[in-house]
């Protein structure tokens, strides 16, 4: 006959299943523990590393924390932007394709592929970090780049304007109102790439970048009939950059269109002897 369990025994029963769970715990829990000041360190250590400049030791900290724990994505990303301080591309892509594998849905892990493939690939990768990421400000300027490289023009422009749309002022804002102004220029839409490389001249904060701005906007000018405000921005071109062969060449041209021949004659001569290949041409040929 089966014995009745009285309630002092069944209390004593539970505290014995409860004893039990809680030091099966206790011992889950000192195991990580175990692990986890290890993993603190060595990820400690190589970060420090990789802002010191050291990347090499950065890396030798990745692989200890890789060997303790090949589940943690960001190990295998951080690893792989180390080595690409270190001139090893393939074993960057090889790092970011694993946290990849392991996160697939972290978009910085398909930005930063990208950013070490070409041509379709790259689009495709940073279309993938758009996709998890729609506000993927430089996700959008590195594929619009990465299809200008492959004449895909409009679908770029399309790239350029969400980019625009969702960094107006900010940084890059100077690179994408040039990138896009070229772009229209190429595409015959030479208002719009005036406004834009306008908008890029206003933004553009070194001194350096200032003479191709001042150049292409000529260009756009010179198309539109307005050669003094074309020759206007080649003038502040060559003050900035005496050597930009750039600003020879289209100033001589939008000289050539008000019959300024001598003047013109002058600047291609000059274009010639910086290197211009364009100034190799007769200047006849651009004054029709």
């Amino acid at each position: 006959m089966k014995k009745k369990l009285t309630h002092k025994a069944f209390i004593l029963s539970l505290l014995t299943v409860i004893l039990f769970s809680a030091k099966s715990q206790t011992v889950k829990k000192d195991s990580i523990a175990l692990l986890n000041p290890r993993i603190t360190y060595y990820s400690t250590k190589a970060d420090s590393k990789y802002k010191q400049g050291n990347y090499l030791e950065a890396i030798l900290n990745y692989d200890s924390l890789i060997r303790l724990d090949p589940k943690i994505p960001e190990m295998f990303y951080n690893r792989g932007r180390a080595k690409i301080r270190l001139g090893n591309l393939r074993g960057a892509e090889l790092d970011f394709t694993q946290a990849i594998s392991l996160s697939p849905n972290t978009a910085k892990y398909y930005y930063s592929k990208g950013e070490l493939q070409t041509d379709q690939d790259a689009i495709l990768s940073y279309g993938k970090a758009i996709e998890l990421k729609p506000d993927y400000y430089q996700a959008y300027c590195n594929r619009a780049n990465s299809k200008i490289m492959l004449y895909q023009d409009t679908s770029a422009l399309r790239d350029l304007n969400k980019a625009i749309q969702l960094n107006p002022m900010g940084d890059g804002a100077m690179w994408a109102f040039e990138t896009r102004g070229n772009l229209k220029l190429a595409l015959e839409d030479y208002e719009g790439a005036v406004e834009d490389l306008t908008l890029a001249l206003s933004l553009c904060g070194d001194p350096a970048d200032q003479p191709n701005l001042y150049c292409s906007r000529s260009i756009a000018y010179s198309h539109l009939k307005k050669e003094k405000k074309a020759i206007r921005d080649c003038d502040r071109a060559i003050q900035s950059d005496p050597r930009n062969e750039g600003a020879y060449c289209s100033r001589a041209i939008a000289k050539c269109h008000l019959h300024d021949t001598k003047g013109a004659q002058k600047d291609w001569e000059t274009a010639r002897s910086l290197g211009s290949k364009t100034a190799e041409k007769p200047l006849e040929k651009h004054c029709n």
